[in-house]
């Protein structure tokens, strides 16, 4: 479990809902209120994933990819429920596709779980209105914060920057241990 992770993912949702709050009545006179929406969207998302990278370079990386995946998602999708499936596709692809330690078969299978939860749970918090995507949003990205609890080996191994050198000597041994 990474509390850091946890906690900066559920701050990352409460700030994407209340951004959404103003930048939708801002953008919506010019661009429409539905790509107002979906542009917010792709920006928390390709943040988010710049947000989670372990190191400058996966921040690159996550940045790079989940930009041009963002963009290809809001050319192709025709409707707002096509952009939140693909964005979280994306989102998907961003935390964990890319990241060569990822047990294909265990994170494909809590990806899934935790993308469909999230989707569920905030197509029912959903109302119209700016308000109402701000806190299907907010809903969409507590689900999403549930990652930082799973059992994933990479959690232990992101957190070994954390601490002294003592904790980051043990946690090392410990993820040698884990690999035997």
């Amino acid at each position: 479990m990474s509390v850091a992770g946890i906690t900066s993912s559920l701050l990352f949702g409460a700030m994407g809902a209340v951004t959404l709050v103003f930048t939708q009545p801002v953008f919506a006179p010019f661009v429409g209120s539905a790509n107002a929406l979906a542009l917010h969207l792709a920006i928390c998302v390709v943040a988010y994933g710049v947000s989670i990278g372990r190191n400058p370079r996966m921040r690159l990386r996550n940045g790079l990819v989940g930009s041009i995946a963002s963009v290809a998602v809001l050319s192709l999708a025709r409707s707002i429920d096509g952009i939140a499936i693909g964005l979280t596709i994306v989102l998907a692809l961003v935390r964990t596709g890319l990241d060569g330690e990822a047990r294909t078969g265990r994170t494909l299978f809590f990806e899934t779980i935790l993308g469909c939860g999230a989707l569920a749970f905030s197509s029912v918090l959903a109302a119209p209105g700016g308000l109402g995507n701000s806190v299907a949003l907010w809903g969409f990205m507590l689900v999403q914060s549930l990652y930082f609890l799973l059992p994933l080996a990479r959690h232990r191994k992101a957190s070994l920057a954390e601490g002294d050198p003592f904790d980051r000597a043990r946690g090392h041994l410990l993820a040698l241990l884990d690999e035997i």
